[in-house]
């Protein structure tokens, strides 16, 4: 008879035990097969599902920080203003908002519209007047001044927008009109004065650079008539976020005397909208990650009714339900954690880099592109395909400005060691030859998404983008389109191309942010068969074209004895292909063949591709370049690559793999 005093001890809570025949039922086993594959899928669901939102999450949030950082470079993130006549006593205000904490500088300022006039050119503007002595206060001024004279003589300062809408350089004069006159007997007169402008900005937002006009205080309150008061006191902030213990104190110090906005107010509707649509993508890719733990449930479901048979073992031998529920609760949670854990990291990896490799990449081309259009700024202008390059456009935008910066300066310091500095030459340098970035191109996304099939391809893509007449003048100015990758040239032959040609530029440079793929892959619709490849078109073409005769019969050879070894060898047979051309041969033989018929004879077309050394300076941590060099990782990356050679060769449609 037993002992009940002798029965085995009861394992405790998440014992050993436990965990141990939880991991033994995490492991795939042959007749668990199809549990197992749902287990896997399920992982990486979550996984992906995790890395997405974060990736999501952070693009929206750099976004909404891009914004705040403009915004908020120029405008205080504490407005004062007075109800009706203005704020006399703000020099004694000044110093008690400058005693509360967080607050990093107090500017008096005088906000007003008025109209401004220069020749035959006028359009409205914001004047903003504050003290020059504050000018180092608002970082997004003073770091953004092109060439300036205001420390040295009182002038205005306008934006780059302005300066090249109005045809305005330093030194010239710009007529202010205000409304607000001089009263007479036969009504109010307006008031009008000319100022000379003493400095140019370029901040990177049009709306403050084609509407601001800085002005000295004290001339603005001569303007205006305010005497010795302002209209308003602008606080900025170390910390805008920690706003409202110091509108609190501010309110404690004021009172009900002048009116109080903070940036949160002032901008409440569109960064509303921002955060509504930040937590609408917080919620569609949440229900992936949903989705995946759904598919963890059901799989942990299936399994139970598999182990009913262990289930009955382990309860004879003494485990209690709890116990058994512990059991397969580790074996989902494992899936759960391990899945997460991937995807925090692949996500954390992609939002490190991603931006700035990108803009990197877009600055790489640079020279390229400069050898193909030359230093005319003036007559040249540049944009993106849109959306994916739009990164790689600001890059590339902000070293061209840098190219530009750099040759000024220099001309400067050459023109002054001469004893040729005049006021003429400033004015030449700083209004002309500037590059000009405009949007050119408008990409309808909701239809790019239906191109996932091979057949009605051609016919989607001309309808997916559209241009912005007026921008580039006809047959002067030469057009600079920055692409993120040019894989078979279908979309730029039956859609960009066309399009962009509507505007009869001189010249239409497509440059490519990635080298020219020449090599297959198991990604997508356009990377699988290497005949569909317009570097690999342009290539056999160039065979054809010079009589390299049976090359391509030698390849096949060598692709078909490869493909019949046992241990395959990692060496590229199909790199042969390209190794009798230049990259530039390469590149200009791709623009005669996407080239639409429509443009002959009337715009140049040119396309350049990024270098292999900049994709490796641009990425020096991502070694994965066989897109482009052929070098594989792995034995069957070359057996792809030999087998949708023979694909082509063959004149045969499908996958290589």
């Amino acid at each position: 008879m037993t002992n009940p005093n002798n029965s085995l001890k009861q394992p405790g809570a998440f014992s050993s035990f436990e965990w141990k025949i939880a991991f033994r039922y995490f492991k795939s086993k042959k007749k668990e097969g199809f549990i197992s594959i749902i287990s896997f899928f399920s992982l990486v669901g979550i996984m992906l599902g995790v890395a997405t939102l974060i990736i999501v999450l952070a693009v929206m949030n750099g976004f909404r920080s891009e914004l705040l950082d403009k915004i908020l470079g120029i405008n205080g993130h504490i407005t004062i203003q007075a109800y009706d006549q203005g704020i006399d006593n703000y020099s004694d205000l000044r110093k008690e908002l400058e005693k509360i904490d967080n607050v990093y500088s107090v500017i008096p300022t005088i906000y007003s519209q008025v109209m401004v006039s220069s020749g035959d050119q006028t359009s409205g503007a914001i004047i903003k007047a504050i003290s020059y002595d504050d000018i180092p206060n608002v970082p997004k001024i003073d770091n953004n001044l092109i060439i300036d004279e205001y420390r040295s003589k009182d002038g205005l300062l306008i934006g780059t927008g302005m300066s090249r809408n109005l045809l305005l350089g330093i030194g010239e004069q710009l007529t202010l009109i205000s409304p607000k006159g001089s009263q007479t007997p036969f009504g109010t007169t307006p008031r009008i004065k000319s100022y000379e402008i003493s400095g140019i900005f370029n901040i990177g937002m049009s709306e403050y650079d084609s509407n601001f006009v800085y002005m000295p205080l004290d001339e603005a309150q001569k303007y205006f008539s305010k005497k010795a008061s302002v209209n308003t006191i602008e606080v900025f902030l170390d910390d805008p976020e920690q706003i409202s213990p110091v509108i609190t104190s501010i309110r404690s110090l004021i009172g009900n005397t002048y009116y109080l906005s903070s940036w949160k107010e002032q901008n409440k509707t569109f960064f509303t909208a921002l955060e509504v649509e930040r937590d609408l993508m917080f919620i569609i890719v949440s229900l992936i990650v949903l989705v995946a733990g759904l598919n963890i449930v059901s799989s942990l479901i299936m399994l139970v009714k598999d182990k009913n048979s262990d289930i009955a073992i382990l309860r004879t031998v003494g485990a209690s339900k709890n116990s058994i529920i512990r059991i397969f609760f580790i074996t989902g949670s494992a899936i759960g954690v391990i899945g997460t854990t991937l995807g925090v990291v692949i996500g954390i990896i992609f939002c490190t880099d991603i931006y700035a490799e990108r803009k990197t990449l877009g600055a790489l081309l640079v020279p390229q592109v400069l050898e193909v259009v030359g230093k005319d700024f003036s007559n040249s202008v540049f944009s993106y395909v849109p959306n994916t390059a739009e990164s790689a456009y600001y890059g590339f935008m902000e070293q061209l400005r840098l190219v530009r910066r750099a040759e000024v300066q220099q001309q400067l310091i050459d023109a002054k060691n001469k004893g040729e500095l005049t006021d003429e030459l400033i004015n030449e340098l700083v209004m002309d030859n500037w590059p000009k970035g405009e949007k050119i191109a408008n990409k309808d996304i909701k239809l790019r998404t239906f191109i996932s099939q091979e057949s009605g391809r051609n016919q989607l893509v001309s309808h997916v983008y559209d241009i912005t007449y007026g921008v580039v003048r006809e047959h002067d100015d030469a057009l600079v389109c920055i692409d993120d990758s040019i894989v078979r040239g279908t979309t730029l032959k039956e859609s960009i191309l066309q399009i962009l040609g509507r505007s009869k530029p001189r010249k239409l440079l497509i440059a490519s942010t990635a080298p020219q793929i020449r090599y297959p892959d198991c990604y997508g619709i356009d990377m699988s068969e290497l005949g569909k490849f317009i570097a690999f078109q342009a290539a056999v073409s160039l065979i054809k074209e010079r009589g390299y005769d049976g090359l391509l019969d030698d390849v096949a050879v060598k692709c078909r004895e490869a493909l019949k070894e046992s241990k395959p060898s990692l060496v590229n047979h199909v790199k042969r292909v390209y190794e009798n051309f230049k990259v530039s041969e390469i590149s200009d033989r791709v623009a005669e063949l996407v080239k639409p018929k429509c443009l002959d004879g009337v715009t140049d077309v040119k396309i350049v591709f990024q270098g292999i050394e900049n994709l490796h300076e641009a990425l020096p941590d991502h070694p994965g370049d066989w897109y482009f060099t052929g070098d594989y990782p792995t034995p069957g990356g070359y057996r792809v690559v030999h087998k949708a050679f023979l694909n082509f060769y063959e004149d045969k449609e499908g996958r290589s793999y």
